[in-house]
């Protein structure tokens, strides 16, 4: 939107806000093992997210399937996150919660991110696989906050 020749300095001002704010978001990661049952909230985020990475792959390869990459993996990760719950006798909705919204948010990421013309860089695909773990590192706090009182 600028005209005077300073777009770039705000598309590297925007893009290091956005990064500290993935930094952030992973931060709480910290937090949400300090409470009870956070152990498994991050396991059902980072493995409800790691199960989207896979889906979204597969999907990709074939553009017939692009469409569904989103909804398996918002089921995988419920899916995981249940498993883990029941499994564990955890509460199953916080991990269920964790998985779905985990799986989301990476997904979001990526397809936000990896639309822009230098992703094809080696490490800016690490930055992107890195990134979208660290997401969703406030969902298992927040899950945890509002689900378990």
């Amino acid at each position: 939107m600028r005209t005077d020749g300073r777009e770039h300095l705000v598309l590297s001002i925007a893009g290091a806000a956005f990064g500290l704010g993935i930094l952030a978001s992973g931060a709480f990661f910290r937090q949400a093992m300090a409470r009870e049952h956070g152990d498994l909230a991050i396991v059902a985020a980072v493995g409800a997210t790691a199960l989207g990475l896979l889906v979204d792959y597969l999907c990709h390869r074939s553009r017939r399937l692009a469409e569904w990459a989103l909804p398996t993996a918002l089921l995988l990760g419920a899916v995981l996150g249940l498993i883990i719950g029941l499994a564990s006798g955890a509460p199953w909705n916080v991990l269920l919660v964790t998985g779905l919204v985990s799986a989301g948010l990476s997904h979001a990421l990526r397809r936000v991110v990896g639309v822009l013309p230098t992703t094809a860089d080696p490490a800016a695909q690490l930055a992107i696989g890195s990134s979208g773990t660290l997401v969703a590192g406030l969902v298992p706090y927040v899950a945890l906050w509002a689900l378990v009182r």
